[in-house]
This record gives structure tokens, C-alpha cells and sequence, in this order.
């Protein structure tokens, strides 16, 4: 067996009509709020979304990707735990939804009365995406969390869990 990583080396490939490609089911909940990671990909990969899932692969099996300038490369370094976060947490949301078919529907009606703390314990938490499918079918735990401060918010997300994975609840 080889020890040698396999060397891919990223092509920057021009949008085709000007515009940026739409990456969803980021970890911070579909919006734009990752944007280093997304630049990062964009930088290195290119704007074709199956140029920045190839390198993203590439990544995931840890072959070494090289960026065509210094800059990239820095850029590159600083970024690579960023997207290794990125591809976990898309595994993850793979899972629930095959788990949970109506995972996407049940999170939209509740996701406007989930502050911002709450989605960001989700997406770095290991049962996250579970806790957040059960919260889904509470719209009255959701509107308290709503109701709190952003730290007080997040403590009660924590003991929601913690409750839920002493119950037996989460997998």
C-alpha cells in the first residue's frame, strides 16, 4: 500500500452565465453565512458546482489539493477544517432525511422562531439534526426559545437535548 497522497489540482472554471452557483443545505441552514467556505470552493474549484463536488471529494479521502497560486494555497489551509465540517454535516443531513421524510417540512414551519444560537448548536452538535427534527414537533418549546435571550436560548436547546438522549430518544 502507498503512502504517497494523490495530488489533485483545482482548475478554476468560469460561471457560465456570470452567476454564482447556489449551494445548499449548508450547515448554517442554507444561508450564505459560511462565505469563506463557499469563496474558498469557488477560488480553488471553480464555479462549477461538479468541479467543487469533485475537490470536495477529493478532499474527503484526503488526497492533497493544490491551489494554483500562494494566496489559494494560505487560503486553502485555513479553510480545509471548514470544509471537512461542511461535508460531515451534509452526511448528516443525508441521514435524517432518509431517517425522516418529512424532516424539511416539519424544521421550515418552525426554523423563523429558532434563534440563530439554536441552528448553530444543531449543526455542531452529534445529534443536531435529530434534536432538531424532535424540536420541530414542539412549536411551543420552539416560540419559548424565540422568546429568550441567545445564550439562555441555546442553554435550554442543550438540556432539551440532554433530556431527549437520557430518554432514549435519539439514535
Amino acid at each position: 500500500m502507498s503512502t504517497e497522497a494523490t495530488s489533485v489540482v483545482a482548475q478554476p472554471s468560469p460561471a457560465p452565465d456570470g452567476t454564482q452557483p447556489v449551494l445548499e443545505d449548508r450547515k448554517h441552514g442554507g444561508e450564505p453565512s459560511n462565505r469563506r467556505v463557499k469563496q474558498l470552493l469557488e477560488q480553488i474549484f471553480g464555479h462549477s458546482l461538479d468541479a467543487q463536488i469533485k475537490g470536495l471529494l477529493a478532499v474527503r479521502k484526503g488526497e492533497r489539493v493544490e491551489a494554483p497560486d500562494e494566496a489559494l494555497r494560505a487560503a486553502y489551509g485555513r479553510g480545509r477544517a471548514d470544509l471537512l465540517a461542511e461535508i460531515k454535516f451534509a452526511e448528516r443531513l443525508a441521514e435524517i432525511r432518509s431517517r425522516y421524510p418529512d424532516f424539511d417540512s416539519s424544521w421550515n414551519r418552525v426554523r423563523p422562531l429558532v434563534p440563530r444560537v439554536v441552528w448553530a448548536e444543531v449543526a455542531d452538535s452529534e445529534h443536531g439534526l435529530e434534536a432538531a427534527y424532535r424540536l420541530a414537533k414542539l412549536p411551543e418549546l420552539c416560540r419559548e426559545l424565540s422568546e429568550l435571550d441567545p445564550e439562555k436560548a441555546r442553554e435550554r436547546f442543550r438540556h432539551f437535548v440532554k433530556d431527549v438522549v437520557a430518554l432514549g430518544g435519539l439514535r
